[in-house]
């Protein structure tokens, strides 16, 4: 005679044993498994410029957290972590319409294709030069405006690697921190 569901005998410990899994931790778990599906399909199936995101995106979340964290500590209101994390999520998944509309859309007439370019090359400069001897590199236009931008381009770049969606999502993750 076979035991009852939830019963002793093998079949009820595997129901007993799903039965104490908090619904949060099996959704956090296929999600996990989800992303993680996603980006080994993505490395092999696309370059570095797309699932480079993929390692971009976990990785501001874990750095955004601890610090909304710390400012939600502060303030009396119970909810304001959430509210904070959902704020910052839904700004870094915004990225990706973004990127859709200037490259997919647009064709690439954005100036996010000019950045991206320049500030690569620049990441590449970078990754070659020997920063205690001083780095002499010539943006060709002023440091103020677009310069200023290119550089930060090429100190993300040479910090993340250069993925155009992974830059969108580190600017889209730092003007977040400037509307916080």
């Amino acid at each position: 005679m076979a035991a009852a569901p939830g019963g002793p005998g093998p079949a009820g410990a595997a129901t007993a044993v799903l039965r104490r899994v908090p619904w949060p931790s099996a959704l956090a778990a296929a999600l996990v498994t989800g992303y993680v599906t996603l980006f080994v399909l993505a490395s092999a199936h696309t370059s570095y410029d797309t699932w480079g995101a993929l390692l971009i995106l976990p990785a501001l979340m874990a750095i955004g957290t601890p610090l909304l964290a710390r400012i939600a500590a502060a303030n009396p209101e119970r909810d304001v972590f959430r509210l904070l994390l959902l704020a910052m999520t839904a700004k870094l998944l915004c990225a990706f319409p973004r990127y859709l509309m200037a490259f997919v859309l647009y064709g690439g007439a954005a100036d996010a294709k000019m950045y991206h370019q320049k500030g690569s090359e620049l990441a590449a400069y970078l990754d070659q030069a020997d920063l205690l001897g001083g780095v002499h590199y010539d943006l060709g236009m002023k440091v103020a405006g677009t310069g200023f931008v290119i550089i930060v381009t090429g100190i993300v770049y040479a910090i993340t690697g250069p993925s155009l969606i992974g830059g969108f999502l580190v600017f889209s993750w730092l003007g977040f921190w400037g509307l916080l």
